[in-house]
């Protein structure tokens, strides 16, 4: 990042590295790129924001951080699911809950 990477440019596949992070759910990655500026709400070509694909994922701690820093937890992808629509999807009603509880 100090030689002047682009932290926020997206691939041909519309993928930030942020959200590539996300989906391979690298942690580590994931709070390094944010700590340099990573959009936190980006989109990939589907609509899927880094927060949708962690529900997506059922990564409880994911999903802790990004609303922690800003994730917009009612934010749609192109088909109208949004975190909550996903959880009820895949009958994960303990994260339905914490959603609802967070303003979902």
């Amino acid at each position: 990042m100090s030689q002047g990477a682009k932290i926020n440019v997206k691939n041909k596949k519309g993928d930030t590295p942020f959200l590539i992070a996300c989906k391979n759910q690298n942690e580590d990655l994931i709070k390094y790129l944010f700590y340099y500026g990573a959009q936190i709400n980006v989109k990939d070509k589907k609509g899927n924001t880094p927060f949708l694909i962690a529900c997506k994922n059922r990564n409880e701690d994911l999903i802790k951080y990004l609303i922690y820093h800003g994730a917009k937890i009612n934010e749609q992808n192109k088909n109208g699911d949004t975190a909550l629509i996903i959880s009820c999807k895949q009958n994960n009603y303990k994260l339905a809950k914490y959603l609802v509880r967070q303003g979902a």
